[in-house]
């Protein structure tokens, strides 16, 4: 079962799914954690994504499950190396020299660990830039259909004989020799599957033309594998399948018929007597109808005045108990009234005083008691 994953992890690595094939040596791993192969191959995944701590953790691994893998200690230098720990990747990379003394990686690279270790980063000379790619020497474009792919490579005046073209279930070779020139080659893994027995070619004076039969009715994104996304086909539904649509207008159950009946003098009187009928039950409900109307309101009538009278009644209750109030204050008061010349004279009496005074006094007690008076009439 290990193997399976690790043989998944390779064919991804090849394709530079890097994310995929470390996720499948790590399966293989929890499989199989004693084999050492499997650290080291995923080291080297690792590096490709600029994982390097976790490449040197696996190219450690690996060494210590199998001290004479040489492969082992190539991963861990050059993971060290890219973390510029030059000291540590020399040292691995001569204890893999002594297990694999013919590799010749392994002297170059501790060359240059040499070269790093002696200069100052500062003084190190800039890595060469990589030459650019060689333009191609013919171009080619790529058009389909559903059912079908073709590749057009425009290369002018080209003898048949010099075109070699090969088809797999999902490769395309094509070589093409030209006098005096490197051959051009295009290999390409396509995205989806072809048919080979039914592909072809055909050399034109200016281009030549391949057509490849798709074992899937689908568009390709591109043409070659891993550059994008398929295209599935729309379901295809046949019209003997069909069915028109049914609008209501069109169910026979709504449809009416009209038709046209002679005259029946008869049946107008009959109507007639019917209507005549149906208004006065009509108009017998709504006289009783005005009836009802009529005692409600006279009910409300009679409720109203009878709570105006008993408000009114309450009213002279508490003017009755009012006037009763003030006639017993009053009569208290004439009371008081009386009483007060005698209180007063009896104070003049004790009082001892000339005849003057005696004689204004007298003329006091007057006036109060004309005073008096009147207050006891009012």
């Amino acid at each position: 079962m290990a193997k399976e994953f690790v043989e998944k992890a390779k064919k991804a690595y090849l394709d530079d799914d890097f994310d995929v094939a470390v996720d499948l040596y790590s399966k293989a791993i929890e499989l199989d954690p004693n084999c050492a192969a499997f650290f080291a191959d995923r080291a080297q995944a690792n590096i490709k994504l600029d994982n390097f701590t976790e490449a040197v953790a696996d190219a450690n691994k690996a060494i210590e499950l199998q001290p004479t893998l040489a492969k082992a200690y190539l991963r861990k230098g050059t993971a060290c190396m890219k973390l510029e720990e030059y000291r540590t990747a020399k040292a691995a990379l001569e204890k893999g020299a002594s297990v694999a003394p013919n590799e010749p990686k392994f002297k170059k690279m501790i060359d240059e660990c040499d070269l790093r270790i002696a200069v100052p980063p500062g003084l190190l000379p800039p890595a060469p830039t990589p030459a650019a790619p060689a333009e191609p020497m013919f171009i080619h474009e790529f058009y389909q259909k559903r059912e079908e792919a073709v590749v057009a490579i425009y290369a002018k005046g080209i003898p048949k004989e010099n075109v070699s073209v090969k088809f797999g279930e999902q490769i395309l070779s094509v070589v093409i020799d030209v006098a005096g020139e490197k051959a051009y080659h295009l290999q390409a893994r396509l995205f989806g599957k072809i048919i080979p027995e039914k592909c072809r070619y055909e050399v034109l004076s200016t281009r030549v033309e391949i057509r490849l039969p798709k074992a899937e009715r689908i568009l390709w994104p591109a043409l070659e594998y891993g550059k994008g996304q398929c295209v599935l086909p729309k379901p295809y539904v046949s019209s003997a399948f069909s069915q028109r649509p049914v609008y209501p207008s069109s169910n026979p159950k709504n449809v009416r018929l009209f038709t046209m009946e002679p005259h029946n003098p008869k049946s107008d009187e009959s109507a007639g007597s019917k209507n005549d009928k149906s208004i006065k039950r009509n108009h017998g409900s709504d006289s009783e109808d005005h009836a009802d109307g009529s005692k409600k309101i006279r009910k409300c009538t009679t409720m109203k005045q009878k709570s105006k009278n008993k408000i009114d009644e309450d009213e002279k209750i508490d003017q009755k108990n009012e006037i009763i109030e003030l006639s017993r204050s009053i009569k208290e008061l004439t009371e008081a009234v009386k009483k007060l010349p005698e209180i007063l004279l009896t104070m003049l009496k004790d009082r001892e005083t000339t005849p003057e005074e005696n004689e204004e006094e007298e003329m006091m007690h007057r006036g109060c008691s004309l005073v008096f008076f009147k207050i006891y009439i009012v």
